[in-house]
């Protein structure tokens, strides 16, 4: 995780109000120290003893109990107007075949932050691409390739990819895992997608 220190005690509140992030507070030295996480960045701030009382009476009651509180509760909470819709699917991959392991967007305007493979095996490869309908509804061509964002990704036990920016996907459009299991047996892939619905 990242760390970023605010010295300003407004923006620290701007965070949590813009961002609907959870916090936790403690007392060390005989200040209230504060900490905000947001994904793998978490924000800090030591509280200077004129804003204590507009702590006291705005924030603090809405702190977590412990710290790793809000860590359990941001990801299933709601970040400003986005709303966590995570879904995962499984599928049965054939050895020595390439399967399309496809998740269709259900209705709606989405936030694709990341995803995660799990019960691979080392030599197994897959490719991350995002797939228009069987009608082209976005691109004019059926079932085209609107966007790639791994390219024979090398398995191990498990693969968990987290996007650099928050992609924007769209009502039928597909997250396809296309899975070659390059060992000797058949095997069950399961696949997890970090999604946000756009309120």
């Amino acid at each position: 995780m990242i760390e970023i220190k605010l010295s300003d005690y407004s923006e620290f509140k701007a965070n949590i109000s813009t961002k609907g992030l959870k916090h936790f507070s403690y007392v060390k030295d005989k200040r209230i120290r504060l900490i905000a996480i947001d994904g793998p960045l978490y924000y800090t701030h030591h509280l200077a003893p004129k804003n204590e009382k507009d702590y006291e009476e705005n924030l603090k009651a809405s702190a977590n109990g412990k710290i790793g509180d809000e860590v359990v509760i941001a990801p299933f909470a709601s970040k400003g107007k986005n709303h966590f819709r995570g879904k995962g699917v499984k599928k049965l991959c054939i050895k020595g075949v390439a399967t399309n392991i496809d998740y269709a967007i259900t209705p709606g305007e989405f936030r694709f932050n990341g995803i995660e493979i799990l019960n691979g095996d080392y030599g197994d490869e897959v490719q991350l691409q995002i797939v228009d309908t069987a009608a082209g509804s976005y691109s004019g061509v059926p079932s085209y390739v609107l966007d790639q964002f791994g390219d024979t990704w090398n398995m191990s036990k498990e693969l968990k990819k987290v996007l650099p920016y928050e992609a924007t996907i769209y009502t039928g459009m597909i997250i396809r895992v296309k899975y070659t299991n390059n060992t000797e047996n058949d095997k069950m892939v399961y696949v997890n997608h970090d999604l946000h619905l756009v309120a």
